[in-house]
């Protein structure tokens, strides 16, 4: 069992969970924008000391990897991708009513696949077998293919499937997930 404790990854020191012997650790999400600060300029630092306190608390450190928010104000990667090279590298996702609720990176670009596959890499390179795993963020996105007609479905269900690839390449020896939940164009009437 794996504490999750989303973006506050501070809340693991001194945390209770890091006495209880059957949570084996902490499940924390980490941003693109965090890892990428520049274009192929990593910067690991904050999960490394992560993994560092969870490892000398016996526990481990399970990552999900954030290209989504749900914040309209906080785009969530990293600002070179917002350039036409990337079609803009983002898009708005929308709630039921239409409202703008947060971003995610545009996972069907094949430029913005590639910059993802390189961090995946890289990130790998460093932590796998080292961390218990890593996750990629929820399969469901609320986008419109009206405002963004890059977007189908379609494209959208080979993007996962590029993307776990890519995840699993990186990371043969670590436990690799995707969370699905729903996916766009199976809405019920």
């Amino acid at each position: 069992h794996f504490v999750y404790f989303a973006r506050d990854r501070e809340l693991i020191y001194n945390h209770p969970f890091l006495k209880i012997q059957r949570f084996e650790g902490a499940q924390i999400m980490y941003s693109w924008e965090q890892l990428e600060p520049e274009k192929g300029q990593y910067n690991f630092s904050i999960i490394q000391e992560d993994f560092d306190y969870l490892l000398s608390h016996g526990k481990k450190l399970f990552i999900q990897l954030q290209d989504a928010t749900f914040n309209p104000k906080d785009v969530g990667i990293p600002a070179y991708l917002l350039t036409e090279e990337f079609d803009g590298g983002s898009t708005p996702q929308f709630n039921d009513d239409g409202v703008t609720e947060g971003w995610v990176a545009k996972r069907w670009n094949s430029n913005v696949q590639n910059r993802f596959a390189l961090l995946l890499q890289a990130l790998g390179n460093k932590f796998d077998g080292k961390v218990e795993g890593i996750n990629l963020q929820e399969s469901a996105v609320g986008v419109n293919s009206e405002i963004d007609t890059t977007f189908t479905p379609e494209r959208y269900t080979e993007s996962l499937k590029i993307n776990m690839r890519a995840l699993k390449k990186a990371f043969p020896n670590s436990t690799t997930m995707q969370y699905a939940n729903f996916m766009p164009g199976e809405w019920l009437p």
